[in-house]
């Protein structure tokens, strides 16, 4: 068994973090001394772990908990089911935010063009995209839902980014059109696993 202290530099965390965790039930430990003082277990340490690790992708505390909460409490693993659409779901708003950060870039860049101020930017195009997409692990459907999301959320920005990557203009609309399809196909394949809406 460890201490607090010592669980909290192992996991370069704070004395705070660590009293926090406790306090909203994330991680309590497994052991006080008479005099109050935790002591964590090796089942602690290996929680601790996996929090440590679901926390560096952006994931709440909330999610995290929920997803401990309802892990096998013998062996404490991860349905890999609901932790799979969490981490796609995740993975999808990071992309979709770095997509918004390009096109900023862009939008900036061609406005400091318009002042006649020039900023030579590090370029990204559509090849180093579809590189970076593939990277990730997305399927070719996977893209295109990104897309529609893309499209969905912020048409203005969806049109910068991808006149961002060098898009031609006749294809940009061609994307667009698709990715509206694309998401009208998604909502109606959810409608009709749901079933008809009740009143």
């Amino acid at each position: 068994m460890i201490s607090i202290s010592q669980a909290a530099v192992r996991f370069g965390l704070s004395r705070s973090t660590m009293l926090h965790y406790d306090r909203i039930g994330l991680l309590s430990p497994s052991y006080r001394t008479s005099a109050g003082y935790r002591l964590y277990e090796s089942h602690d340490i290996d929680r601790l772990e996996t929090i440590c690790q679901l926390r560096r992708t952006g994931m709440s505390l909330t999610a995290i908990r929920q997803l401990l909460d309802e892990s096998d409490p013998v062996s404490g693993s991860i349905d890999s089911a609901p932790l799979t659409a969490i981490l796609t779901h995740r993975l999808m708003q990071l992309q979709y935010a770095l997509a918004n950060i390009h096109a900023q870039q862009w939008a900036t860049k061609k406005l400091l063009g318009q002042l006649g101020v020039r900023k030579d930017l590090p370029s990204f195009d559509k090849e180093q995209w579809i590189a970076f997409m593939d990277a990730a692990g997305m399927s070719d459907h996977d893209k295109d839902l990104w897309h529609s999301l893309f499209e969905q959320q912020n048409p203005d920005g969806h049109q910068d980014f991808l006149e961002y990557l060098g898009i031609d203009p006749m294809d940009i609309r061609q994307i667009r059109t698709y990715s509206k399809k694309v998401l009208s196909k998604e909502t109606d394949r959810s409608v009709q696993k749901s079933g008809p809406k009740k009143t």
